[in-house]
């Protein structure tokens, strides 16, 4: 073998070795992308953890409990029904997510009156309050009309809640979704 051959061999085979790094890398990127597209299509239109910020869902939730969230059911029609736990953009401040139980359901009056809630003059049950716990209207309005695709929303600490009695029943199309499990901490996980 000549110095020509030789030169020649080593470069078909400098050719093929950086020609099946190349083929390694452009699989691994695919890989790599395909895992992100599904984890991102996953987190945005079917599934998410929402970390619990403040008081108003306070002896149910507290700060740093972490919630899976369903958020596929919405577009799919989804009717939430009394008692259940959403999570919305705030009707006042878009950028923020709050978390609270549904109480009026669409076509329902809601009064709040003797540290009670009134569903369609009926007093309403909740039995998810702490003992002793009454609710108080926030302003001189006392009473709400929940108007088709809207729900009445308030958080189970009565006293720490800016909610539906500050900014009135909530459009459907703010909900990112409803809590389906409290999966942190450990000892307190509990599906809703």
């Amino acid at each position: 073998m000549d110095n020509k051959d030789f030169e020649e061999n080593k470069d078909k085979i400098e050719n093929k070795d950086k020609n099946k790094f190349l083929a390694k890398l452009w699989d691994f990127i695919k890989t790599f992308a395909a895992i992100f597209l599904i984890v991102y299509g996953l987190k945005y239109f079917v599934v998410d953890l929402t970390a619990v910020s403040g008081h108003s869902m306070d002896h149910t939730l507290a700060t740093g409990d972490i919630m899976l969230v369903d958020k596929i059911s919405k577009n799919f029609g989804k009717k939430y029904k009394r008692g259940d736990i959403v999570i919305f953009n705030s009707p006042t401040e878009p950028w923020k997510l709050y978390v609270k139980r549904v109480v009026g359901l669409p076509g329902e009056n809601v009064e709040i009156k003797d540290g009670d809630v009134y569903i369609d003059f009926e007093k309403l049950d909740e039995d998810y309050l702490d003992k002793g716990m009454v609710t108080e209207p926030t302003s001189d309005i006392v009473g709400w009309y929940v108007g088709e695709d809207q729900y009445f929303l308030l958080g189970d600490n009565r006293v720490k809640s800016n909610d539906s009695r500050n900014f009135g029943p909530v459009s459907r199309d703010y909900f990112m979704g409803e809590a389906l499990m409290r999966v942190y901490p450990l000892d307190k996980f509990k599906t809703y």
